[in-house]
């Protein structure tokens, strides 16, 4: 997005001939528009209430705000207890698996020992 422009356009008197022709010239005063130099140097036809509002457009002023807006943003509350019932009904298949693995390898030498009771 190129950048705006920081100036608004200034009326001028005289233009290049090369730029508009004398027919549309007249058409345009005619018609009540000014020429103006832009910031780039180009030549805009403007209205009065198009240089009004290019005026107010670039005149640095800040825009009023509707609505007050807080300072700082407020820090979000987190639920931890929240959190973990998500955790738990997400994965609560594997949750299982990994407790009964956990219990298996606690109490290998008991269950070895079951085992060969059994054998």
């Amino acid at each position: 997005m190129p950048k705006r422009p920081k100036h608004a356009s200034k009326p001028i008197e005289t233009e290049d001939e090369a730029e508009i022709s004398a027919s549309q010239r007249k058409h345009y005063e005619k018609l009540g528009y000014k020429p103006y130099l832009s910031h780039g140097g180009k030549i805009k036809w403007l209205s009065a209430d198009q240089h009004v509002y290019e005026l107010i457009k670039y005149s640095g002023t800040k825009k009023i705000q509707l609505f007050n807006r807080p300072a700082f943003k407020k820090p979000k509350l987190i639920n931890y207890s929240k959190v973990w019932l998500k955790l738990f009904a997400s994965n609560w298949l594997l949750l299982i698996l990994f407790l009964i693995i956990v219990l298996i390898l606690v109490n290998f030498e008991k269950i070895m020992d079951y085992l060969t009771v059994l054998i």
